[in-house]
């Protein structure tokens, strides 16, 4: 304890687990370890003890729970997942820790499980924004543009100051070609989000659609102001450019995507006319 309270911190949890590997029956000491690596930062090492801890007692919620946070922070979710499910089978469902399991199992890529989670969820009243983003998300993936759109449009009337909501909305009209559709939808808001890179790229590449490119320049190049590495908008800027015949600006948006990529087949085709 003098030791902690010289802030001699390394010094400190290196003690607890020498004394702990003295007394193995004095769990307090590790639990003491594990809190002053994660107080103090150590996040590698407050995992290693967490996950000691909970080989120790399973049934810990405490343990669990701090050990999935940790998970999360490092990105590992497949363990994070096999912590919360446990956490789950001990303590029972709520939905923070359905949104927290489907989000895992979303960013691990496995919609086929994180799906039925979010629909559990809307199913009990939740409305969490995430929730609705990533579900919107998935039914676009499996091209089920009604399902997707109904639950953009919910995300969008919930929380207006969200532009996942009106962005989900434009890219399911995107999807069923209807850039009309998506025009429709982002540009009441384009001023209210004109920090946001996506709703000035995809209205700007809406307008391109048709061929609107007096528009489409104009929304494209504040995009970049925004997210000046994105390919994807100087790809569409320079097509947008070169319909107006701003021959010096296409050329300069096509001359950096081959600088930064010998192998863009696009750029290279399209800067060669």
């Amino acid at each position: 304890k003098l030791t902690l309270a010289q802030n001699k911190i390394n010094e400190a949890i290196a003690y607890f687990i020498k004394a702990y590997d003295i007394d193995q029956n004095r769990i307090d000491i590790l639990e003491e370890a594990a809190n002053l690596s994660l107080r103090s930062r150590q996040l590698d090492q407050a995992r290693d003890l967490y996950k000691k801890l909970i080989n120790i007692d399973k049934n810990n919620a405490y343990y669990l729970s701090t050990y999935i946070d940790l998970m999360v922070m490092r990105g590992d979710y497949d363990n994070g997942i096999i912590a919360l499910e446990s956490l789950i089978k001990l303590e029972g469902e709520t939905t923070e820790r359905l949104t927290q399991l489907g989000i895992l199992y979303y960013k691990l890529g496995n919609s086929l499980k994180a799906k039925p989670l979010f629909e559990k969820l809307l199913e009990i009243g939740d409305t969490d924004a995430t929730v609705l983003h990533f579900l919107s998300s998935i039914y676009l993936e499996q091209n089920k543009l009604d399902s997707s759109i109904v639950i953009a449009y919910r995300l969008m009337d919930h929380f207006p100051s969200d532009p996942r909501g009106y962005l989900d909305v434009a890219l399911v009209e995107l999807n069923g070609e209807n850039p009309s559709g998506a025009i429709d939808i982002l540009e009441p808001v384009s001023e209210k989000f004109q920090k946001e890179f996506s709703v000035q790229y995809l209205l700007g590449s809406s307008y391109q659609q048709l061929k609107e490119y007096d528009k489409a320049t104009t929304l494209l190049r504040r995009s970049l102001t925004i997210y000046p590495d994105s390919r994807g908008a100087r790809h569409t800027l320079a097509i947008a450019t070169d319909a107006m015949k701003y021959w010096s600006e296409s050329d300069s948006l096509y001359e950096g995507l081959i600088a930064s990529d010998t192998n863009d087949v696009q750029a290279l085709n399209n800067y060669s006319y």
